[in-house]
């Protein structure tokens, strides 16, 4: 029986609405960013939607099931399969599931001006996620004949033939079975929680007029989060599993002092990492052998453009667009199909929509008339269009004080 590997991969960006704004020297700021998104659908290699659970739904045909046998039995069962005119091909059911991915990120973000140009942050997140997954399994008209063809008794059937139908009406049972002997947790709801990558940033303003301000944006991520399990075929990671680093651009190009377009880039170097991994191929998802196994992530490019309004008495707006790209991955291994299989599906892109509104005591407090500075706004990311990428729309809710 051959399964694809889930591995599902929800990202939840901590940075959202970049400027080319620092913090005055000796101020910080504290972030306290709420992400909640549900993902239920995904897009495939030609960006077509599909349900996130597509991976289960495959046939289980007469081969496989004489693949499921061991021993003796395997014979006896692929010869009565023969004799009653099963092809090997044809399939005796369908394996059928639902799957919805649900996740909650917590993100404290600090900030501190260092200089009046150059700021320094941080932030480091922690997951609370669950997938509900159920399964189930149909058989067809051909895997319904073949258990009739059991109950009848006036044939002498051998007791490995009767067994095969048994198992036949234990699909996921026998499914899960499968997994668990080769140390896989069953495909069934996970829930977990847990920290994700660490993110420092350096943000240093090289040019700062009335109408344009830029700033360059580098810094790195730190792997304290847990990567994609090869174990829970349904479970959420939180992090990438290797260091990365990144640099990039931001410029603010003013079309009146309240009102600012924003462009930014930012390019992302994933470092080679190394950890076991099963080596799957299409043929066969579960009896696999776990091999220590060098591999590198492909690089991410990420570009945006925004509109965004802060008026005097506080009211913050903004509307933008997303792109980001992620390279195929590599992984250095010496079997083709193995590799094949492994880098499948990897390489990613997704336009986005961004829309932000807000509030700002900042002006007010400038002015005396409020006691504290801080900011509140809700953010929401929706998804135009995407290649390999689970479709997940990203509400947040920030609250930022300064101090």
């Amino acid at each position: 029986m051959r399964i694809l590997f889930l591995l599902v991969g929800i990202s939840t960006p901590l940075f959202a609405f970049e400027t080319a704004k620092v913090l005055p020297r000796g101020v910080r700021s504290l972030i306290i960013r709420n992400v909640n998104t549900t993902v239920q659908t995904k897009s495939n290699a030609s960006g077509q939607l599909e349900p996130l659970a597509e991976p289960l739904h495959q046939d289980l045909t007469f081969k496989k099931m004489i693949a499921n046998e061991t021993g003796t039995r395997r014979p006896l069962v692929a010869a009565f399969l023969a004799e009653e005119g099963f092809g090997n091909h044809e399939s005796a059911g369908t394996f059928q599931g639902d799957m919805r991915g649900n996740v909650h990120v917590l993100a404290p973000i600090f900030a501190y001006g260092i200089l009046d140009n150059w700021t320094l942050g941080g932030a480091v997140p922690f997951f609370q996620s669950r997938m509900n997954v159920s399964m189930g399994f149909k058989a067809s008209a051909r895997g319904q004949a073949f258990v009739n063809r059991l109950h009848k008794p006036e044939y002498n059937l051998t007791e490995a033939a009767i067994e095969a139908g048994e198992k036949l009406n234990d699909a996921v049972g026998q499914l899960n079975d499968k997994l668990v002997k080769n140390r896989y947790q069953p495909l069934k709801s996970w829930s977990g929680s847990g920290m994700g990558d660490t993110t420092l940033v350096s943000k240093v303003r090289l040019l700062n007029r009335d109408r344009v301000q830029i700033s360059n944006i580098s810094g790195f991520t730190a792997p304290t989060g847990t990567p994609k399990s090869s174990d829970v075929l349904q479970a959420i990671p939180t992090g990438l599993g290797v260091w990365g680093v990144f640099t990039g651009w931001a410029v603010d190009g003013y079309l009146r002092k309240d009102l600012f377009v924003n462009q930014y880039a930012k390019y992302t170097y994933e470092l080679p990492g190394k950890r076991n991994l099963r080596w799957a191929t299409e043929e066969e998802s579960i009896e696999v052998p776990i091999q220590d196994t060098r591999y590198k992530l492909g690089n991410v490019m990420e570009t945006g453009v925004s509109l965004q309004y802060e008026a005097g008495f506080g009211l913050l707006a903004g509307v933008g667009y997303l792109y980001t790209q992620k390279a195929q991955d590599q992984y250095f291994v010496t079997d083709p199909q193995v590799k094949e299989k492994l880098e499948s599906g990897t390489a990613q892109h997704a336009h986005m929509a961004e829309y932000r509104v807000g509030y700002s005591t900042v002006p007010a407090f400038q002015e005396k008339k409020f006691l504290a500075p801080f900011m509140a706004s809700v953010e929401y990311k929706q998804v135009l269009a995407s290649v390999n990428t689970p479709v997940q729309n990203l509400l947040s809710v920030d609250l930022m004080f300064f101090f």
